[in-house]
């Protein structure tokens, strides 16, 4: 076994992948991993409206049920923010699913443009590969506890950033 990455994408707004990826009461997580508030939901929303395209990744690791839904969060958000994350114009948010006979996984909503080939969610067979090899190397570190100071410290950045931000917009 070996952790499975799927994706898919569509010409649409991320509206009914948003509503799916919440169900079950898990929440909906931004790149820090703090649960989105509506007015971020409503803005990845909207910048999907204004690309016409969502992209929807399903990382499902094979040691997953070893794995708290914080673990996998964090392995996610690291594979995430290595391949697509930091492309300019790629907006995102995921949800940890432990769904009855599945095994636990992860559920990734992105949205920018994938147009033509060098668009930043332009995703080839090789980059889903690199995201399948980042995914399995993340989450093994996740279960054999490797400290991650520099990812958390990312993630301590990004939510400063994203508080000052708000601050600032009202």
């Amino acid at each position: 076994m070996t952790t499975v990455i799927d994706s898919d994408f569509k010409r649409r707004d991320t509206g009914a992948l948003m509503s799916y990826i919440e169900h079950e009461e898990e929440e909906l997580r931004n790149r820090t991993g703090q649960e989105m508030d509506a007015t971020e939901q409503q803005h990845l929303l909207d910048r999907s409206r204004k690309n016409e395209m969502s992209r929807h990744f399903i990382i499902s690791p094979e040691n997953a049920d070893q794995l708290s839904n914080k673990e996998i969060g964090r392995a996610t958000r690291q594979t995430i923010r290595e391949t697509i994350g930091s492309r300019e114009g790629v907006n995102w948010a995921y949800a940890v699913h432990r769904d009855g006979g599945d095994r636990p996984h992860a559920h990734v909503v992105a949205t920018g443009r994938a147009d033509q080939s060098g668009d930043p969610l332009w995703i080839d067979s090789d980059d889903l590969d690199q995201i399948r090899d980042r995914a399995h190397e993340n989450c093994i570190e996740q279960e054999q506890g490797i400290d991650h100071a520099l990812d958390q410290a990312m993630d301590e950045s990004l939510s400063q950033g994203q508080n000052q931000g708000q601050s600032l917009s009202q």
